[in-house]
């Protein structure tokens, strides 16, 4: 039942992707916030705690499919493809973006839309890692700090992380 209305959801999201590239450009504000929501609905579902719902979509297949229906010209990059790719690049996970770029058929003819992209991809992937590596430095840290707690006591000022709650410690980045 729950893959039935997984399906059902992800139809509904092409329909109104459908519909919304049928109306125009996607530069007005309204369909590029429409757009926005779809590609955050699908991350929401890429990343659920459900199995069922993570196993039922594949981002990059989904936004390849939509940037597709974007090609009225197949000669030409249209802009409807460009500003799509641009949205994708601001709303989607890195590995996604360059999911869809590394099958889009005209990425060779596009490189004043895919380069930017690219970049952008890249340095946010490297964003999020180096937040991963700070995330694990600091939980070390607590682990660290609270198993060494009863050490660290300074006889009248109270552990170091009190004093440091209290502004009396300040700790210097490597």
């Amino acid at each position: 039942r729950d893959s039935s209305i997984i399906r059902k959801t992800i139809d509904h999201i092409r329909n109104i992707f459908s519909s919304e590239i049928s109306k125009g450009t996607l530069r007005e504000r309204s369909s590029s916030n429409l757009i926005k929501g779809l590609i955050s609905l699908l991350n929401l579902m890429a990343t659920s705690e459900s199995e069922t719902c993570r196993c039922a979509i594949d981002v990059h297949e989904e936004l390849g499919r939509f940037l597709k229906e974007c090609d009225t010209d197949p000669d030409t990059v249209t802009e409807k493809e460009e500003d799509l790719i641009s949205l994708i690049t601001e709303m989607a996970a890195p590995s996604d973006v360059l999911g869809v770029l590394s099958t889009w058929d005209k990425c060779d003819a596009a490189p004043s839309v895919v380069l930017p992209a690219l970049r952008s991809s890249l340095l946010a992937a490297a964003l999020q890692q180096k937040e991963r590596i700070e995330l694990l430095r600091v939980r070390q840290a607590e682990k660290a700090g609270s198993e060494n707690s009863a050490r660290v006591q300074s006889p009248d000022n109270g552990t170091i992380y009190e004093r440091m709650l209290r502004g009396e410690i300040s700790i210097h980045k490597r």
